[in-house]
C-alpha cells in the first residue's frame, strides 16, 4: 500500500515553503495542489481515473505519495469524489475516504492578520513567492527570482477587502478544525512562524517521524525567501485603527 501524506493548509500560510522542504528531502513524496484544477472540471469526468492521476503525480521514487489540500478546496473535491465513493453523511466524507489511511499534517500561521495582508498583496501584485537568489528556479507558481522588499509598493490598502480575507482565514481554519474533529484525526501541527526559523532538516525530520519514514541526512537550503512588503506593518496599523474607529462594528 502506498504511504500517503496529506498537507492541510490555507492560502498564504507558508505551505509552499513546507512543500519545498518535503520535495528536497526526496523521501516524502511530491506534494503539490494536485486538486487545484478540479473546480474547472465537469461532472462528467471520471474522477476515479482523475484520482489515480493525482496519486501518480504526487508519488516519489520510494512510493510515498503526498498532496497539499487547501481548506477552500475541501467541498469542491468532496463533491467530485462523491462520484467515486458515494458518501453523503458527515463533513467532507469522501475526502476522508480517499485518504483514510493517510498521515495528516496541518500547517497554520499564528498571525492571521499577517496572513490576510499577504493574501491581499499577492492578489494585487500576482506575486506569491520569491526566491532568495535570482539564479534560482522553483516549482511554485507566481514566483519572482530574487526577493526585493519593494515588490508590493504599488499595492493599495482597503479595509473592507482586508477584513474579508481576515475573516476567510478564520473560517478556513475552522473548516479544518471541524474536519479533524469529525473524523477523529490528530494531525501533526506545524506553525509557520516556528518552522520558518528552523533548518529544513528539522521540519523534514518531524514529518518523517510522524509518517514513520526514515529522514535523509543530507543537508540542503531553501530557495524560497520570506515574502514581506515594506508596507505590511503600515497596513496592519491602518487596519487596526480603522477597526477601532468603527468600534469593532463590522
Amino acid at each position: 500500500m502506498t504511504k500517503q501524506i496529506v498537507i492541510c493548509a490555507t492560502q498564504r500560510c507558508g505551505s509552499t515553503m513546507l512543500l519545498e522542504d518535503m520535495r528536497s528531502a526526496k523521501v516524502l513524496g511530491l506534494p503539490e495542489e494536485w486538486f487545484a484544477n478540479w473546480a474547472a472540471m465537469s461532472e462528467e469526468h471520471n474522477y476515479a481515473e482523475e484520482l489515480e492521476k493525482v496519486t501518480r503525480r504526487g508519488t516519489g521514487e520510494n512510493g510515498v505519495f503526498a498532496i497539499k489540500v487547501m481548506a477552500n478546496q475541501l467541498f469542491v473535491v468532496d463533491k467530485c469524489l462523491k462520484n467515486v465513493f458515494g458518501l453523503e453523511e458527515g463533513f467532507a466524507p469522501n475526502v476522508h475516504q480517499a485518504f483514510r489511511d493517510a498521515v495528516w499534517v496541518r500547517i497554520c500561521r499564528r498571525d492571521a492578520l499577517g496572513q490576510a495582508i499577504s493574501r491581499v498583496v499577492a492578489q494585487q501584485t500576482n506575486i506569491y513567492h520569491a526566491t532568495q537568489n535570482k539564479a534560482d528556479t522553483h516549482f511554485a507558481g507566481g514566483v519572482v527570482r530574487g526577493y526585493d522588499a519593494s515588490y508590493a509598493d504599488g499595492a493599495q490598502y482597503n479595509f473592507d477587502v482586508l477584513l474579508k480575507q481576515f475573516l476567510r482565514v478564520q473560517l478556513e481554519n475552522t473548516a479544518w478544525d471541524n474536519f479533524f474533529r469529525a473524523h477523529g484525526i490528530t494531525p501533526l501541527t506545524l506553525v509557520y512562524e516556528e518552522i520558518a526559523a528552523q533548518e529544513p532538516q528539522q521540519v523534514v525530520a518531524a514529518i518523517a517521524q510522524h509518517a514513520n519514514i526514515s529522514a535523509p541526512a543530507e543537508p540542503y537550503t531553501r530557495k524560497l525567501a520570506k515574502l514581506a512588503g515594506r508596507n505590511s506593518e503600515e497596513w496592519r496599523d491602518l487596519f487596526l485603527r480603522d477597526l477601532y474607529d468603527r468600534k469593532f462594528n463590522v
